[in-house]
């Protein structure tokens, strides 16, 4: 899982994550605060499910906020070792 302030394409070998490269999506894919992203990164359950959250802070300079996020599978038999790319969805703070 990872997320970013805005859309994009970061090419990941002939797909794109449709995330912007920006700092938010550095700190998502290098798990710089598990406690605000958390649940960033894991094994899905048998059933192929998984349960990441942002835990958002309570600060009025948040509110508005809008945050895509997307996530990748690892499949090492694959070519380049991604599974799936998903489609990006986002979400906008609202107080």
């Amino acid at each position: 899982m990872a997320s970013a302030m805005g859309p994009g394409a970061v090419p990941i070998d002939m797909r794109v994550v449709n995330l912007a490269p920006d700092a938010m999506l550095f700190m998502t894919v290098h798990n710089f605060f598990p406690t605000v992203f958390a649940n960033y990164s894991g094994i899905l359950s048998a059933t192929g499910s998984g349960k990441a959250q942002i835990n958002i802070l309570n600060q009025a300079s948040m509110i508005g906020l809008e945050i895509y996020s997307a996530f990748i599978t690892i499949n090492l038999a694959a070519p380049s070792a991604i599974g799936q790319v998903s489609q990006s969805t986002s979400f906008k703070i609202t107080p």
